[in-house]
């Protein structure tokens, strides 16, 4: 019963809550009200539909005939001239290449390692065959040894300090027959055909795989550029320690860098560095002591000539500022030199980039760092040759080249490969080994 004489809210207060809500969002006349609209567009409008699919068909068709249709008829015409046996064998070259599409998963290339060699297969027959035939041992010698000479004549520094006329004295070349193939890489692969998509695994040749490898994994540059950023680091560090007043203790452990801007320093201003009780005359060679107060109130003020006549301090000055500078070795340093100035010995440079005194000190500061970084780069990087092809020989040794002027020794690494009758490029491998000069004279006279 209580329930039914309860009054509802609901019922007796709209009109109340209504009038509020309708107060508070009704704008004042001295306000300014903004209303957004968003206006919605046809996400499919025929017009423009039938419209681009007319274009794409009359492209398509312009396309087709203008480059498919010449392309196929100067194909037909080549087939027209071919031979019965060249189109077989073009057919079966075509049957046999796999029309799937494969795309390759990065960081998916893994080594696997080869079985040794059995006394079945062929490759271990072509060894054995090989090792029975010296005179194909002492040909393949006889090219590596030329292959030596020619690489020391093209070499034009070489040529240039011992002549071009060079000739083979002695080679000591081994044979070696590998008791297993190399290792073999493969990787896994997205493979689309008419099955339609798997992932399988792929072989992938071992230059091919070296060479991802190094463009994903840059060990040589990283080390490189931390050795770099270190060293130029260091470099700041000591610097902002010195300019709040942090002195290293000992001189000597100063870097050769600080001693390189110091002196670059002096040479922008136009003096060079003073050492402590010495005062450096910038047109001499050697300091002289500094002069005391004493010294200079006593020091005489007229000079003797050499025929004997006074002559005063104002014309000696007068006449050596009129006289040429003396440009003698050991007498005297030429005056300092702006970036921009003109040299009368040289002819009219216009200034460049590098003249700018911001690149000057930029490049000054990275001097060192630069040096780090080469040094470390030549530390860690190595050329990586790939793997020879399966069931080739291994040839080392020295090979020894004279010419009137030295004798060089060669170190020799390449691999024959039976199959082909020839020795594999890219994994020869020339390196100097010594150099021992015909005539020698001592290095201090």
């Amino acid at each position: 019963m209580l329930r039914l004489l309860r009054t509802k809210p609901a019922q007796f207060r709209p009109a109340l809550f209504q009038r509020f809500r309708i107060s508070s969002t009704r704008p004042e006349p001295s306000q300014i009200q903004f209303q957004r609209v968003k206006v919605r567009r046809k996400w499919f409008r025929p017009a423009a539909f039938f419209g681009a699919a007319i274009i794409y068909y009359a492209c398509y068709e312009i396309y087709t005939t203008s480059v498919f249709a010449v392309i196929g008829q100067w194909l037909e015409g080549e087939i027209s001239k071919m031979s019965p046996k060249e189109r077989k064998k073009l057919e079966k070259e075509l049957e046999e290449t796999d029309p799937a599409i494969y795309i390759p998963l990065p960081g998916t290339i893994e080594t696997v390692a080869s079985p040794p060699y059995k006394g079945t297969d062929p490759e271990w027959k072509a060894f054995a065959k090989l090792s029975r035939d010296q005179k194909k041992i002492a040909s393949i010698k006889a090219t590596l040894a030329e292959f030596s000479k020619k690489a020391i004549e093209n070499n034009p520094q070489i040529s240039l300090q011992f002549g071009k006329e060079w000739r083979i004295t002695r080679a000591w070349l081994d044979v070696t027959y590998p008791l297993r193939p190399p290792p073999t890489f493969q990787r896994q692969v997205i493979c689309w055909d008419d099955d339609g998509l798997s992932v399988v695994t792929q072989p992938v040749d071992s230059d091919v795989a070296f060479k991802l490898q190094r463009t994903l994994m840059p060990t040589a540059m990283t080390l490189s550029m931390w050795s770099f950023s270190t060293t130029l680091a260091q470099h700041h560090y000591s610097s902002v320690a010195r300019y709040f007043g942090f002195q290293p203790k000992d001189e000597q452990e100063q870097s050769v860098q600080q001693v390189l801007d110091r002196m670059r320093q002096h040479i922008v201003k136009g003096t060079p560095p003073k050492a402590s009780g010495m005062t450096s005359d910038p047109t001499t060679l050697s300091p002289k002591p500094a002069e005391s107060k004493d010294e200079k109130a006593v020091s005489p003020t007229r000079r003797q000539t050499a025929d004997g006549s006074p002559t005063d301090d104002s014309t000696t000055s007068q006449t050596s500022e009129d006289a040429p500078p003396d440009s003698s070795p050991g007498s005297r340093f030429p005056g300092a030199v702006s970036p921009f100035s003109k040299s009368q010995e040289t002819p009219e440079k216009r200034p460049s980039a590098k003249d700018i005194h911001g690149v000057k000190e930029v490049s000054g500061h990275t001097v060192g760092a630069w040096q780090a970084l080469r040094q470390k780069w030549k530390q860690v990087w190595k050329p990586k040759r790939p793997y020879p092809p399966r069931g080739s020989v291994h040839f080392n040794g020295l090979v020894e080249v004279a010419s009137p002027k030295a004798s060089l020794v060669i170190d020799v690494s390449a691999w024959f490969d039976p199959k082909t009758n020839s020795i594999d490029g890219k994994t020869l491998s020339l390196a100097l080994r010594a150099i021992r000069p015909r005539q020698m004279a001592p290095a201090a006279r």
